[in-house]
Formats: structure tokens, sequence, C-alpha cells
């Protein structure tokens, strides 16, 4: 696979190791928090990627993440892309990666608790 950095900002959370990656996005989605009601819902698409032969689970990661900044994770909701698959595009963590071998993200729902 060849790798072709698209991000040249160091501020770019796609630049960012996949640990340090998720610990901003809670960071994010931690003062977003306040501005939601009570049980409103927070939808996040991410796909996973594969790098260096391992799938990285960056849906796990974000799960994780926003739990432990007090999001309550309400569904998974699988997307099925493999009509669009072979059409080139960049989505998401890694900002570096064209993701065109994932066939399916994840929606994320997440809700504030009441």
């Amino acid at each position: 696979m060849r790798v072709e950095q698209y991000a040249q900002d160091s501020r770019d959370l796609g630049t960012l190791p996949l640990e340090k990656y998720a610990d901003q996005m809670a960071s994010i989605y931690a003062n977003l928090l306040p501005f939601l009601r009570p049980k409103a819902h927070c939808v996040i698409n991410v796909p996973d990627i594969w790098w260096e032969g391992k799938r990285i689970l960056i849906h796990v990661a974000l799960i994780e993440a926003l739990q432990n900044v007090g999001y309550e994770l309400r569904n998974i909701i699988i997307w099925d892309r493999t009509n669009i698959v072979n059409r080139i595009g960049i989505f998401g963590w890694p900002s570096n990666c064209i993701t065109m071998g994932v066939t399916f993200e994840y929606l994320l729902d997440f809700r504030r608790p009441g």
C-alpha cells in the first residue's frame, strides 16, 4: 500500500496516533456534552481501517473515549457501502490513508444521560 500524506498541518487530528486521536475526540465531545439536552442523541460516522495488514478498530477507540467523558452508547448501526467502495476518497482517521478496502462504516449513536 502506498501511503500519501494529505494533511500538512500538525493540528489535523488525522495525523495523530489512534490513542491520541481518541483522546482529542473525547475532549471535543466532552466540551459539547453540556450543550445537549438530557437524553439528546449524538451520532458519529466512523470506519475502521486496515493498516500494515492489521485492522485498526477506530470505532472501539471512540466508543471507549466518549463513554469515559459521560456519553452513553445507545446503538451501533452498520452502513453497508459495498456499492461505493471502489470510489476513491478520504474517510476520517487517519488523513494519510485512502480507505478503498472498507466496505462498511459504523454509525455510533450516543446519548447524553438523562
